[in-house]
């Protein structure tokens, strides 16, 4: 999952191994059945595959309290069977690759983009 802020609302990423892909708001909305498309299935394979390295690596750390991403931060979480762990940093790091998860950030948003496309092709605007 990748989650940051954008303007006022919360914007989740899920990606799930089996292809299932969804982009959440909130305080409302959603674009979800994504994974029914390939190419956002494609998004999701690379973008686990990146997240699964970097968790390898451990620059995931174990957390047992709620995700919390304020403002200016872009939070990334795996959820294992043992609980989950997470991955953040400011979007402005993030944005200049100084961060060493920014590969994740760039990543999580070639998902966001083939998501969108697919919505718009729907006419989900």
């Amino acid at each position: 999952m990748m989650e940051m802020r954008v303007n006022k609302a919360r914007v989740s990423i899920v990606a799930v191994a089996e292809g299932s892909t969804s982009m959440y708001f909130d305080p409302g909305g959603a674009v979800i059945g994504g994974g029914e498309h390939a190419s956002v299935r494609d998004a999701n394979r690379k973008f686990l595959a990146l997240v699964e390295q970097f968790f390898a690596a451990r620059a995931f750390v174990a957390r047992d309290a709620p995700l919390d991403t304020p403002n200016g931060a872009v939070a990334f979480a795996v959820f294992t069977y043992s609980g989950f762990a997470v991955a953040r940093d400011t979007e402005e790091r993030l944005k200049s690759k100084k961060s060493p998860i920014w590969p994740l950030f760039f990543m999580g948003h070639e998902v966001i983009a083939a998501l969108r496309e697919v919505n718009e092709k729907q006419g989900g605007g």
